[in-house]
């Protein structure tokens, strides 16, 4: 037997106060104090290749996308398909752009925080 549910009527004439923020000011705001004043800093910081081939593991992973740098290894133990699934693209550009095309939208990037572009 299925629980049964109470229709709670909605109000009609809610009228918000002056100083209520909306969704939007408050995402704004979530978003900008998630992210600190060093990262900030550092996403406008180039590097070359070959730094960001250094960082190739599951302790430091860093990736190329589209002419950015991407610090993945927070993301790593989060990622639906596995740590493995990315941690073998640590230190790459090519590689991690192709595999991240092939299995999602460009969008996707945007779970990594950005720490950079490529020099």
């Amino acid at each position: 037997m299925l629980p049964t549910c109470k229709t709670i009527p909605l109000e009609t004439n809610y009228i918000p106060q002056e100083d209520t923020k909306s969704n939007l000011e408050i995402n704004q705001s979530a978003a900008n104090s998630s992210i600190t004043s060093e990262e900030k800093v550092n996403s406008t910081k180039s590097y070359p290749l070959s730094e960001i081939e250094e960082h190739l593991d599951v302790n430091d992973c860093w990736v190329g996308y589209g002419g950015k740098v991407y610090d993945a290894t927070d993301y790593l133990s989060k990622h639906p398909g596995g740590k493995s699934a990315i941690t073998k693209y640590c230190g790459t550009v090519d590689e991690f752009t192709e595999a991240l095309d092939a299995k999602h939208s460009p969008s996707y990037i945007n779970k990594l925080p950005l720490i950079g572009t490529i020099e």
